[in-house]
């Protein structure tokens, strides 16, 4: 974000991790060690459960894309591994990658 687009009553109250160490950061290498630090930090249980507790597709009608497939059911939530469980049917499914659609 661009600081000086900002309104000034913000201004005063913000900082920068250039302003507070005096030295450009890798961003990339800075969220890396963040992410590592908050896994290391929770457990699987943790992360999965605050996720659904704020999930806005819970229970709802889905289409998951997975590679050229296309398959429409119920999100159900993650699964101890953070796979997708979505209800097809009667039966129940389990994806690790692709994109969902509301």
């Amino acid at each position: 974000m661009n600081v000086d687009e900002l309104n000034p009553n913000l201004k005063k109250n913000m900082s920068s991790i250039f302003i507070e160490t005096n030295k450009i950061q890798n961003r990339e290498l800075l969220l890396s060690e963040f992410i590592k630090s908050l896994i290391l930090t929770s457990d699987d249980d943790d992360i999965i459960n605050n996720w659904m507790m704020y999930c806005s597709h819970i229970n709802k009608q889905v289409t998951f894309h997975n590679g050229s497939k296309k398959i429409s059911g119920t999100f159900l939530g993650l699964n101890l591994d953070g796979k997708a469980i979505m209800k097809n049917n009667t039966t129940l499914e389990y994806y690790s990658t692709g994109t969902l659609e509301l």
